[in-house]
């Protein structure tokens, strides 16, 4: 350990690629400390806005940008962090959103009444966070401040609040101050847990007040979710939103439960509202939406135009009010799945702008008709429809209507463009209006990964006790790599932003050593650069990695349920730890990137053909209706053609079924006979699998896929790729399917094309090249799988060759021996060993299955090994 207020060692590069230790000229920095602000006005005991700064932490960095080691040895630990090394106070950064309701507004209390009308159809809204929003900084505060919570606005303006006096928080909460709502939120997290002070600065708000954004709402989760972060509460998004939403009637203000969903940030979410619970779903944006809200800058009564409706509520007295039920519920159930559709699945922008734009000028002529009448003083709305109605907007926007309670208050207008969004801008005020931008960005279809890996793999026991199968060792390219690195730079390659391990606390301390500590000078003074390079590498990914921990290994149900929580509601892709997985692609796209582009919205699963004898490991699916054409690698491979839309409707799951039961239930039509479709080991899943783990009836993962199916639909996609369970087959075993695989994917007498062959046979020799050759069906295979061998055998028209693969080190491709002595194993059958009299640098004989079933090879004209 260093002493307080010394330098610490980094390291840098030299010319020849080495590191040496170097002395900084400067001295670490200090913990950075919040900006300095006006003396408060509310509260004259307050400590100053920048206390001088603790001693730094007695932290070995071996660089200036590692992260840093904590007591417990794992970088960026919560619980270190929060109070180590001289209880030195973390700062955290927040920023929470306002909110616009696309569509839906009055459906979150129409859909409470369901407590006293079982008939009233549950509230749907689509709402999205705005651009604009709240940002602030966070601390604990220790020592004589751990009993209070000192809040500071952008306006200069603070208070300071006593945790321990409950009258003088509820005093503040019922005052007319922005203030209460801080009271307020701290009253009801009182109630439900003990935690100690904080001070958080607001020093930024773009967030209008008092227009419909809902700003009181920002205020609030933005309060419940510092706390929360700052003493690790636990708290879910969801469990936020509620705690903000009961501090906030804890205040004069009477808001709604639609007002919480500032929670989720800019994202589009789809909330239900069934009396007194609440259930989101978050929404994809396939494009990007220009909008603009306008504050018309005209007088209404809000609580006139509540009054009036709820007056319809809870049993309707009239046609009219049927006719406002009806408006609020079932036809605004549809209004709202037809506009998640739109932005879902329309990946042209100005197209979904189009639509969405007809669907809101829709929505407001149905409301204007129904609703209107209810209480015309104030739904009239001249200001309003003065906007919506203006000429000089036509040709720049496709629609709009009211936002919020209708009436005089804001619109929302959705724009042909980006530069139409500028045009409607000026426009707007112009008429003296005064409009606000929001962006709908394009997201991500799937942003997260799980990839569980605190499993006591049995089947490979008792060397999993010592070593698991995610660090089995994959050689490519002169790197050998640990196989969950492979998995995780796929991942990371494809786009997925943030990657949860599930892990134990053996595998957290081996993924923390891999992902997020720096290699010791020692160790990298003794590699080539190119393995230098890719520690840099390692650590780029590790920013992406969080940790789960699944103390005990149980099962994966519970591995998944406890990731809940960080998935927030959004579709994940799930892969076994314990897997590896190679691409055969022609277009060289990694399993993840084609499971990736076929997500469609709908659960999904990645899945390849094994034969009869292979079903008693691993999950079966069947199809009643395949796509036409039949996709690669059943069929080839078609330019033009969308692979997103190769997908197989999947008709029934089972979990290891016998071969008997496979035959009888889950055959697909169209593939050959005796070839079945089965797990691949990887899938992309919503949210709603949560719901069918926790289900009494799901007692096996894949019997609560089959649930989700059931209730969803569900999707396979056939990979072009080949994979290994190395958490539970016998090596021999792994061989011996791989083999066979590779027969049952390249059927008999196929003929490849020519940019196939470039591709999967660069080391094809010159005398293979001329005419047509036969070649053992596993040929294909060999290009990415050196772990198992670095030499393969050839069956042309000729004998037996032994041909050495292609290797940075040791040159190209040539053949290392012409006549191999070839033995024929009782216990393998169909299965041959080859003994070459040239060693094999991995030690261990070849095995090569010699079926008689081949592939036609036309190789490339003139092209060498």
């Amino acid at each position: 350990m260093l002493a307080a207020n010394t330098s610490v060692f980094g390291y840098c590069r030299r010319r020849n690629g080495r590191y040496h230790p170097y002395l900084p000229a400067t001295p670490q920095s200090p913990p950075p400390t919040l900006p300095p602000t006006p003396a408060p006005t509310s509260a004259p005991n307050l400590p100053p806005a920048n206390p001088s700064p603790p001693p730094p932490c007695e932290i070995f960095r071996r660089t200036t940008s590692a992260p840093p080691l904590h007591p417990c040895g794992i970088a960026e630990c919560n619980i270190c962090s929060n109070g180590f090394a001289g209880d030195v106070p973390r700062t955290i950064e927040l920023f929470v959103t306002g909110r616009i309701c696309l569509f839906g507004e009055h459906s979150d209390w129409a859909g409470g009444y369901r407590r006293f009308n079982s008939e009233v159809v549950p509230g749907c809204a689509l709402v999205c966070g705005t651009d604009q929003g709240l940002y602030a900084r966070a601390r604990r505060l220790l020592g004589e401040g751990s009993r209070r919570l000192l809040y500071r606005s952008f306006d200069g303006s603070s208070i300071q609040l006593d945790l321990d006096d409950e009258m003088a928080l509820r005093e503040t909460a019922q005052s007319p101050s922005t203030f209460a709502y801080i009271a307020g939120c701290v009253l009801e997290l009182g109630k439900h847990f003990r935690v100690g002070g904080a001070e958080i600065v607001n020093f930024k708000s773009d967030l209008p007040i008092k227009k419909g954004l809902s700003s009181s709402a920002a205020i609030c989760v933005l309060i419940v979710r510092a706390l929360n972060q700052l003493y690790d509460l636990k708290l879910t998004v969801h469990g936020e939103m509620d705690i903000a939403y009961r501090g906030e009637i804890n205040t004069p203000s009477r808001c709604g439960r639609l007002d919480q969903c500032v929670a989720f940030g800019r994202r589009v979410t789809k909330m239900i509202f069934d009396s007194d619970l609440l259930s989101t779903e978050s929404v994809r944006a396939a494009s990007t939406i220009y909008m603009v809200v306008v504050d018309l800058c005209a007088k209404k009564d809000t609580k006139e135009i509540l009054k009036c409706l709820n007056e319809a509520y809870p049993f309707p007295r009239g046609d009219s009010d049927r006719a406002l039920h009806a408006l609020l519920g079932e036809i605004n159930q549809r209004v709202c799945q037809d506009a998640q559709q739109i932005l879902a699945e329309e990946k042209d922008g100005r197209v979904a702008a189009e639509k969405l734009g007809e669907a809101m000028t829709k929505a407001q002529e149905r409301w204007d008709e129904i609703a209107v009448p209810l209480c015309p003083h104030e739904l009239t709305a001249p200001s309003l429809h003065r906007l919506l109605t203006h000429p000089s907007l036509k040709k720049h926007v496709t629609g709009g209507k009211g936002v919020g309670s209708q009436g005089d208050g804001s619109a929302q207008l959705v724009c042909r463009s980006e530069a139409d969004q500028e045009e409607v801008v000026k426009i707007v005020k112009s008429l003296s209006m005064e409009p606000l931008k929001l962006t709908i960005p394009e997201q991500k279809a799937v942003r997260t990964a799980i990839v569980p890996i605190a499993g006591a793999c049995p089947g490979i026991w008792p060397a999993s006790k010592c070593l698991g199968p995610w660090l089995f060792p994959v050689r490519s390219r002169g790197l050998v790599k640990p196989a969950i690195a492979w998995l995780c730079e796929e991942m990371s390659a494809a786009g997925i932003e943030k990657i949860l391990l599930v892990v134990n606390h053996t595998t957290e301390v081996e993924m923390t050593k891999l992902f997020k500590q720096r290699e010791e000078v020692s160790v990298l003074n003794g590699v080539g650069m190119h393995m230098e390079d890719y520690d840099e590498v390692l650590l780029s990914i590790g920013k992406k990695i969080a940790f789960v921990r699944q103390d005990k290994p149980s099962s994966i149900r519970d591995a998944l349920l406890l990731c809940e929580r960080e998935v927030a509601g959004e579709p994940f892709l799930l892969a076994w730890g314990d897997h590896f997985s190679r691409s055969t692609s022609p277009e060289n796209r990694s399993v993840v990137a084609q499971l990736l582009e076929s997500f469609n919205g709908r659960p999904l699963a990645a899945m390849h053909c094994v034969d009869k004898d292979s079903l008693h490991q691993t999950g079966v699916y069947s199809c009643k209706e395949p796509p036409s054409p039949l996709p690669p690698p059943l069929g080839p491979s078609v330019p033009g053609v969308a692979k997103a839309k190769a997908l197989w409707p999947l008709a029934r799951l089972a979990e290891k079924p016998t071969r008997e039961f496979a035959e009888e239930h889950l055959v697909t039509p169209v593939l050959p006979e005796g070839l079945f479709l089965t797990s691949f080991g990887q899938y992309i899943l919503t949210p709603s699998i949560f719901r069918a783990l926790r289900s009494s009836k799901a007692g096996h993962f894949t019997q609560a896929l089959d649930q989700l199916r059931q209730s969803e639909g569900m999707f396979g996609v056939l990979i072009e790729g080949m994979r290994w369970d190395l958490g539970a087959w016998p090596a021999d075993r792994m061989m011996r399917n791989l083999l066979r695989s590779a027969a049952s994917r390249q059927p008999a007498d196929r003929e490849l094309t020519r940019h196939v062959a470039q591709v999967a046979v660069p080391f094809c020799l010159a005398r293979f090249t001329e005419g047509e050759g036969k070649i053992s069906g596993a040929l294909t295979l060999m290009r990415d799988f050196r772990f198992l061998f670095d030499e393969v055998v050839l069956r042309g028209p000729g004998p037996l060759s032994v041909v050495r693969l292609p290797d940075q080190e040791r040159g190209p491709a040539k053949v290392v021996d012409m006549e191999p002595e070839v033995l024929f194993p009782s216990h393998l059958p169909g299965m041959v060993v080859v003994r070459p009299d040239v060693s094999l640098e991995m030690g261990l004989d070849l095995i090569l299955c010699l079926s008689t079933q081949y592939v036609t090879l036309k190789a490339p004209q003139g092209r060498a090994g």
